[in-house]
């Protein structure tokens, strides 16, 4: 795949700020993930909404709120310039929040449906899926969860199962850009070097493009690859991103030939990540496009129109912004607008606590989810981020109720099945000892901190009876 030199596009230093995460994947601030691939930052464009991680859940940021935050950056910035000094004088704000939705645990993982309806939300071992308008209006949004399953949740209201059993595929990164363009990630064994390397591909129209790497990496303790990449779908370019790298690369669709080119910007205006105060490369966390930009951009001496926004989280906590420039354009574009007024309003009932009492035997990493002695500290971390124990939404027909019913019983088996693995000879309890083993055998970690209490209530004798276990 060629590369060209291209001197006429800019990625312009648009806005830094600080996150609440902490400053590595490696800290305790990520300890509670499920997985080791991040995605902590989502935007939608229709209405400029943005989804941050924090240390316990995530943010939710306006448009108008980020965009004053950027502006105060390079404002500051610019007079540093003056003064003889550089970016690295300036001090880095707090990233304002319009509001923060509370968790067990940080949200690693995040992304909005295409409509922008709904938010997906993993943290822990739990998948949370909130509707965007919940999340804009209600005080403590509350969220569907997922409970160690994944079941896709069609619009007319059945649902579905997904079977687990199949073997991981070598396909890491999908970026679906249009009806018949995709970007992969995947990995290959290379038999020469006798090593595994990452590579992508492009399916368009029927053909295959291999592009290599695209970002050039190296390996990098307690981090695997992953890629990262948005689509600017009126240019038809992808920004990407490396989880091993601090370089976000410009792959170009080349507008007369139509051929596939990694474009390369001077290198003052190139993207790269900042380091860090001990010189240490950052790492993405998570790319998006932002056309909700109303600012113009300063370039040398010349002004141009709002432009097109990557924004990148990095491990150190960081949002860092790059404004898109092509120096032969100097008209408005399009595409880039201000966002739309939010209007939604949540279509979703919640269930009383009181009025329908429902189970669950799923266990999180930091709570668990049986109805028997729930310590004071576990029901207010439940309380915070949604409105009942369960934090899930209300029925709305009796199909739905038998869905709850099956899955209520799916949960006691599976609960029942694991005190079976531990003491098979008597499966009626499990030694008080062995209780930290029933959270791994149900998927989860056992926390003496979160925990304790719990045992003690359910312990008699040493033992651990099933069925307090699952009433």
């Amino acid at each position: 795949m060629a590369e060209r030199e291209s001197e006429h596009v800019r990625m312009i230093d648009a806005g830094r700020m600080r996150a609440s995460f902490a400053s590595s994947v490696t800290t305790d601030c990520f300890r509670s993930a499920r997985a080791k691939k991040f995605h902590c930052y989502a935007h939608g464009n229709t209405f400029g909404l943005s989804f941050v991680a924090a240390k316990t859940g995530f943010t939710m940021i306006t448009n108008g709120d980020y965009e004053e935050s950027c502006r105060d950056y390079v404002k500051r910035k610019q007079i540093a310039i003056d003064h003889g000094q550089n970016a690295t004088h300036v001090d880095l704000k707090p990233l304002p929040s319009c509001k923060e939705i509370k968790l067990p645990s940080i949200a690693y993982n995040m992304a909005l449906s295409m409509d922008e309806v709904h938010l997906a939300v993993a943290y822990g071992d739990n998948l949370a899926v909130y509707e965007v308008a919940e999340i804009y209006h209600s005080a403590s949004p509350a969220a569907f969860r997922t409970f160690s399953n994944v079941t896709v949740y069609s619009t007319d209201g059945t649902t579905r199962s997904v079977d687990l059993s199949s073997k991981a595929s070598s396909v890491h990164h999908v970026n679906w850009a249009e009806d018949e363009l995709i970007l992969a990630g995947f990995k290959k064994f290379d038999e020469d070097q006798e090593e595994t390397t990452a590579l992508a591909c492009l399916f368009e129209n029927d053909n295959w493009l291999e592009l290599e790497e695209v970002v050039a990496f190296y390996d990098v303790e307690n981090r695997i690859h992953q890629y990262y990449s948005v689509f600017l779908a009126d240019w038809r370019m992808f920004f990407v991103g490396c989880s091993l790298s601090a370089d976000v690369e410009l792959l170009v669709s080349d507008p007369e030939s139509g051929e596939w080119e990694i474009w390369k910007p001077s290198e003052k205006y190139q993207a790269r990540l900042p380091m860090n105060a001990q010189d240490e490369e950052s790492y993405p966390l998570g790319l998006v496009l932002n056309l909700n930009s109303t600012e113009q951009v300063d370039v040398d001496d010349s002004a141009f129109a709002p432009a097109p926004l990557v924004s990148c989280a990095t491990t150190e906590g960081l949002l860092v912004n790059f404004a898109f420039i092509d120096t032969t354009v100097f008209d408005e574009l399009e595409f880039v607008k201000k966002p739309e007024e939010f209007t939604l309003i949540a279509t979703q009932q919640v269930v009383s606590s009181a009025a329908t009492p429902n189970f669950s035997f799923g266990i999180s990493s930091t709570t668990t989810s049986t109805t028997t002695a729930v310590s004071e500290k576990e029901k207010e971390n439940k309380q915070a981020y949604g409105k009942n124990d369960e934090n899930e939404f209300a029925a709305e027909s009796d199909g739905e109720d038998s869905d709850e019913e099956a899955e209520r019983k799916e949960e006691e088996d599976k609960a029942r099945n694991a005190f079976r693995a531990i003491s098979p000879d008597a499966p009626e309890s499990i030694d008080a000892a062995d209780f930290p083993k029933l959270f791994k055998k149900l998927g989860s970690t056992y926390s003496d901190e979160e925990h304790s209490d719990t045992l003690k209530k359910l312990s008699k004798g040493g033992k651990v009876n099933v069925e307090d276990f699952v009433s």
